[in-house]
């Protein structure tokens, strides 16, 4: 039986978790936490948010899986992060970019999106962050959405988003890391 996800797309959480929203943060938070209550006897819950944020408050709301493009995730801290997958926590990297034209699907490409994901999750590993655990509970997604692109840049993005996820579920940053360290 495969799961019901329901991800909430709240791309305004960011400003509101830094105190620069139309509500307070408690607020803010406490409507997002609603929310996922509203519907996690029924579903797995996720929250994405594509904005610089305090992710630490993000989770604090509750998700069981957090979804955030890669560009923002460097204001992820590996305190905030290591006790959510800890607990049994996902994470969607948004790690192909849908902000413009992409390139070929080729291996040069799927190196440099690998490359870009793997700096991020050292830096979280060097930060106390399981390398482990990083990649086991981690699935990998277009930045955003592709409502922008047409359908051949759109089939470029899930080709890309594919050899991504199989070059993670390969299983080499555990292993780069140790190399690393």
């Amino acid at each position: 039986d495969a799961a019901l996800v329901v991800v909430l797309d709240e791309p305004s959480l960011g400003r509101v978790t830094l105190g620069d929203g139309v509500v307070t943060v408690e607020e803010g938070l406490d409507l997002v936490s609603g929310a996922l209550a509203a519907v996690e006897a029924s579903a797995v819950t996720g929250l994405h948010c594509c904005s610089v944020a305090d992710w630490g408050a993000v989770l604090r709301t509750g998700p069981e899986l957090l979804s955030l493009p890669v560009e923002v995730a460097a204001t992820l801290r590996a305190s905030d992060l290591g006790p959510f997958l800890e607990r049994g926590g996902w994470v969607a990297w948004g790690a192909v970019p849908t902000d413009g034209p992409l390139g070929p699907v080729d291996g040069a490409g799927t190196a440099r999106l690998w490359r870009h994901l793997a700096e991020r999750w050292h830096a979280l590993a060097d930060g106390g962050v399981d390398p482990v655990l990083l990649r086991r509970r981690a699935i990998v997604t277009p930045a955003c959405g592709l409502a922008r692109h047409d359908l051949a840049q759109a089939t470029l993005a899930l080709r890309l988003t594919a050899d991504l996820a199989a070059r993670v579920a390969a299983g080499t940053l555990s292993e780069d890391h140790r190399a690393r360290g």
